[in-house]
Order: C-alpha cells, then sequence, then structure tokens
C-alpha cells in the first residue's frame, strides 16, 4: 500500500531538502521520492504562497450612507459600488497581481 502525503508532508520535506545540503536529485534519491512529485508538490505550494488571501467579511447595510469601494494600484484609483459582487470583485484583485 502507497504512502499518501498530505501537502503539510510535502512543506516538511521541501524544507528538509533545503537545509540538506543535498541537490533536490539527492534528497529524493535518499529518501525514496520521486523527483517529479518533489517538484509537483514544491510549485503547488509556492503558488498557493504566492495567491492573495480573501477574507470574509460581513456587511451591514446602512439605508443613509452610499458607501462605495476605492481600488488603488499604482497611480490607478477605480471606485466601485460597495454592493458589488465578491466574487468578481476577487477576480479582479487577482488580475491586478498578475
Amino acid at each position: 500500500m502507497k504512502l499518501r502525503r498530505t501537502l503539510e508532508d510535502w512543506q516538511r520535506l521541501i524544507e528538509q531538502q533545503k537545509t540538506s545540503g543535498l541537490s533536490i536529485v539527492g534528497f529524493c534519491k535518499q529518501n525514496k521520492l520521486p523527483t517529479s512529485n518533489f517538484y509537483k508538490y514544491r510549485n503547488r505550494l509556492q503558488a498557493s504562497e504566492q495567491a492573495p488571501t480573501l477574507v470574509k467579511v460581513k456587511s451591514q447595510a446602512f439605508t443613509s450612507v452610499k458607501s462605495s469601494i476605492t481600488l488603488t494600484h499604482g497611480n490607478t484609483q477605480l471606485s466601485l459600488p460597495s454592493r458589488c459582487e465578491p466574487q468578481w470583485l476577487a477576480y479582479l484583485i487577482r488580475a491586478l497581481n498578475t
């Protein structure tokens, strides 16, 4: 039966390789790991570290106040109504970060 490693297991292995002084190939050989899996999980973990973290917030409705969201990116400012869809806003922010 094959051992299933979690992302946390791969994170530990990747950290161990960095401090081992061994090349990735040498580390994988010593620990009987497929190098393709090592690279796959290293890339996956790096991508997840670079992905923007979204925070879920609860909004309160204020009937007498018109509110908006202002995004600033470099010298550009974009004002959006506060009722815009959170998913659309997340896609916009992700696109601006690339």
